[in-house]
């Protein structure tokens, strides 16, 4: 199978002007990669399920969000003492790679901000680490 055939086209035909005031039909032609019913009813699903889960959260209570967030980090907890080497290398990289993103889209405001956070949450993790402090 060559590259060619390996798309689905879809025309997309819009007005674009030309001359003057003449208006003439291009026609763009955009591949669509192996779009199928199923692939089509999968975002449909996923739209739904996007929406339900939206609106519930808008419903739910402050105990019921605590709730949630709670059930969350133990899931997330549990799958992370269940993965194997190469899943937490991959995983690590990507949260570098957004990390990294994340601070090149920072104001110098916001970098001092966050390294101010920083250095009083490491001073205070000294503080209750220390037994002198703990009385």
């Amino acid at each position: 199978m060559t590259a060619e055939e390996s798309f689905n086209y879809l025309y997309v035909t819009l007005p674009a002007q030309v001359s003057g005031s003449n208006l003439e039909m291009i026609n763009i032609l955009t591949p669509i990669l192996n779009v199928d019913d199923n692939d089509l009813k999968r975002y449909e699903r996923l739209q739904k399920d996007i929406m339900r889960k939206k609106m519930a959260r808008m419903r739910e209570t402050e105990q019921q969000r605590l709730q949630r967030l709670q059930k969350d980090r133990e899931r997330k907890k549990l799958s992370r003492q269940n993965e194997t080497y190469e899943q937490r290398q991959r995983r690590l990289e990507k949260d570098r790679i957004r990390i990294q993103q994340r601070r090149a889209l920072e104001s110098d405001e916001e970098r001092k901000r966050r390294l101010e956070k920083n250095r009083l949450s490491k001073r205070n993790a000294r503080i209750k680490e220390n037994p002198r402090y703990n009385s």
